[in-house]
């Protein structure tokens, strides 16, 4: 951060650094802290560096990012686990149960989620706007390593990953899952569920209409809890914005190459505040890598595109701030 600041200190501009750390809990102070130190950051615009690029030759700038909604839902049958052999036959089993409640959520064919009114307030997006977008399926292939793709039928895959909400279980656990056999009808399964939102989708619409199918669908011999966890709200950028225009140039000039524009993926509740509350365009770029096993073990970013970082974000600040001028 030093080396940016006294690289940009010929740059006609002020800068204020926020250091948000909440993101992956869904930033749940931040619409608080931004209200409360309005004055303060108060600005003519925003930049998040904390992207991907789809390499090292071709850099990317987003211009939208999706919301989410993270629920928990536990199926407790028995206070305690129960012999298989003795009590089988006898009572549900919270896995099973689960198991047939988690398999409701989506059409097996189809990929769309049942829901009752899921999609209801999801806007429709021109396709002209994925012309060009590299992200197709030999893209995608590459990058998760899976064996085949999935996913929403009737949508290309650089929409099903941007512009197209989705629901994933994020985790189950149940029973006995150690090594070698234990004979037990479990106590209680769980799972956690995650939702990611396109706009106009609302987080806590969305969780409202989770919990009900969840407990619609239970049959009376459990009892179900669904906790909702974190949520945030989509958003969608200005591609035209003039801090944007300035990390074009920057790019350019840096990398030698001219950013791909994409919608995200990924969540940010941090962004729809910051153009809530501040009033100001968000321009969203990075220096990351797919090769940076995000959320996943051995995360990490490389050296040199730490460095690029910096020599991308001094030129995009020293561009932004001569267009200021002129101006």
């Amino acid at each position: 951060m030093l080396a940016l600041i006294a690289g940009a200190a010929d740059a006609p501009v002020n800068v204020k650094i926020l250091a948000e750390g909440e993101e992956e809990i869904s930033s749940p102070h931040a619409g608080e802290l931004l209200r409360r130190e309005r004055d303060r950051l108060a600005c003519d615009a925003v930049l998040i560096a904390d992207q991907p690029m789809l390499d090292r030759r071709t850099p990317l700038i987003l211009y939208g990012v999706r919301g989410c909604v993270y629920a928990e839902v536990e199926v407790r049958g028995t206070p305690r686990d129960l012999h298989s052999g003795t009590y089988g036959g006898a009572v549900d089993n919270p896995a099973l149960v689960l198991a047939r409640m988690l398999a409701s959520l989506m059409d097996g064919e189809s990929r769309r989620v049942l829901v009752p009114g899921f999609y209801d307030d999801v806007r429709d997006v021109d396709p002209a706007e994925f012309a060009g977008n590299p992200v197709d399926d030999a893209v995608g292939l590459a990058m998760t390593g899976a064996r085949a793709l999935a996913g929403e039928a009737g949508y290309p895959l650089a929409q099903r990953v941007s512009v197209r909400p989705t629901l994933e279980v994020n985790g189950m656990v149940s029973g006995y899952t150690g090594p070698g056999r234990k004979s037990v009808i479990p106590a209680a399964a769980v799972a956690k569920l995650g939702c990611r939102l396109v706009p106009d989708q609302r987080p806590e619409e969305v969780f409202t209409r989770l919990r009900d199918h969840l407990l619609a669908v239970a049959p009376p011999t459990v009892a179900v809890e669904v906790r909702r966890l974190a949520g945030g709200r989509p958003a969608v950028m200005d591609r035209d914005a003039p801090l944007t225009l300035a990390a074009v140039r920057a790019y350019r000039e840096v990398v030698g190459a001219a950013p791909v524009f994409l919608r995200g993926g990924g969540s940010e509740p941090v962004v729809p505040e910051l153009l809530d509350v501040l009033g100001a365009p968000v321009t969203m770029v990075g220096y990351g890598l797919p090769t940076d096993n995000i959320h996943a073990p051995d995360e990490h970013l490389a050296v040199e595109q730490l460095h690029l970082g910096v020599e991308c974000t001094r030129r995009t600040l020293a561009v932004f701030g001569a267009r200021a001028i002129m101006r």
